[in-house]
């Protein structure tokens, strides 16, 4: 996209933008880096998706800083703008208020969407039920399910199967997402890979594993559906914690059988296996085939899972090594993990290294609340 001016004689574009917020957790700042990237002219400016991801996570920012009032103002102030008529730009609104919790707002903006000329298909429809799902108000779903497309004379289109079919299983009924995926079989409507692993982890998660392979065998050898690296990965989540690490091997060279290479997550559920069944030295191992021979880049569950086993065992230089790694590849460790990994170091007499890693740590923009308490195991392991 093109330059925007911020008015201050730089330009910053909708990508300089993203990266951006990424990296910062500050609210004012995500609110004058989202500023910078739209203000440019805010009659014409091209909403695009990526422009719509930059608005969610400046929401997300002010919502880390519950400045909800904020959020309101901030994203009705985009309704005044002649976008307001492209069901995209009204799609991202009610998305944003969603991913923060403001069901009522997201709701009210769907409601609103004749008096913009706004005209409505699955598109705004799936923004609500999605922003239904984040905002822990499942039954929600089923309830617009059965009104809204006949009202406004649209089809639920797949994607909005599979957002039924979650609200049954976030408000806990497996019963009724297995009859609605039935539903989808008769009436012919395609069954996504989204869908089909949701179902997949459910029936996994509630122990009923039988179930969950005669899904697969029923869906993916009769019926010949393609399952991607997502459905894979709902296996493989099951067979790290009851499962061996052979089991997980034979799992990714089916993967690999089907042309379908694996992913982070998928590597990182052999790591979770191995380091449950307590060989780190393994674990590490395919942390190293993963970044070394395969090129790919390991996320904050890998480091995470890593230095947390590794300091169960009394392995804190060599925890203190990861943490290294995660630090330069920018996906460092969760806030209990770097604890527990501080504790360690300090206890073990390894104060360089300590001091080395609350340095890097306090140089991170962490949210005030994770702030407060790394000042406060510093202050408790007395660096």
């Amino acid at each position: 996209s093109a330059p925007k001016s911020t008015g201050n004689g730089k330009s910053i574009t909708v990508s300089q933008a993203k990266n951006k917020l990424k990296s910062t957790r500050g609210a004012d700042a995500a609110l004058r880096i989202y500023a910078a990237s739209t203000s440019a002219d805010r009659d014409s400016f091209f909403f695009s998706t990526a422009v719509g991801y930059n608005q969610g996570l400046t929401v997300r920012r002010l919502a880390l800083s519950n400045r909800f009032p904020e959020i309101e103002s901030f994203l009705e102030s985009h309704k005044s703008q002649p976008q307001v008529a492209a069901e995209g730009f009204v799609a991202a609104l009610i998305r944003s208020y969603g991913s923060v919790g403001m069901i009522e707002n997201a709701a009210r903006t769907y409601e609103q969407m004749p008096e913009f000329g706004t005209p409505r298909t699955p598109l705004s429809f799936n923004a609500l039920l999605n922003a239904c799902i984040h905002s822990k108000a499942p039954h929600r779903v089923a309830a617009y399910f059965a009104e809204l497309p006949a009202k406004h004379g649209f089809s639920p289109n797949p994607i909005s199967y599979g957002i039924l079919i979650k609200s049954h299983c976030q408000a806990g009924n497996l019963g009724l997402a297995l009859q609605t995926l039935n539903q989808m079989d008769q009436k012919g409507v395609e069954i996504t890979a989204v869908t089909f692993t949701t179902i997949l982890h459910e029936l996994y998660t509630n122990n009923r594993i039988e179930e969950a392979e005669n899904l697969w065998n029923e869906t993916v050898s009769r019926k010949g559906f393609q399952p991607d690296v997502g459905c894979y990965n709902a296996k493989l989540s099951h067979l790290s914690r009851s499962g061996n690490p052979d089991d997980l091997k034979s799992v990714i060279g089916e993967m690999k059988g089907r042309g379908l290479e694996p992913d982070a997550i998928s590597l990182n559920y052999l790591i979770s296996c191995h380091c449950l069944r307590g060989n780190v030295d393994a674990a590490v191992g395919v942390y190293d085939d993963l970044v070394r021979k395969r090129g790919m880049n390991p996320n904050a569950a890998t480091y995470r899972t890593l230095v947390f086993h590794l300091c169960e065992r009394d392995r804190f230089l060599d925890g203190y090594r990861v943490f290294r790694r995660s630090v330069k590849a920018r996906k460092m460790p969760g806030f209990d993990a770097l604890k527990r990994l501080l504790e360690g170091l300090a206890k073990r007499g390894h104060r360089d290294e300590a001091g080395a890693m609350v340095r890097v740590v306090r140089r991170k923009a962490l949210p005030e609340e994770l702030a407060k308490a790394w000042d406060e195991v510093v202050e408790q392991v007395e660096l």
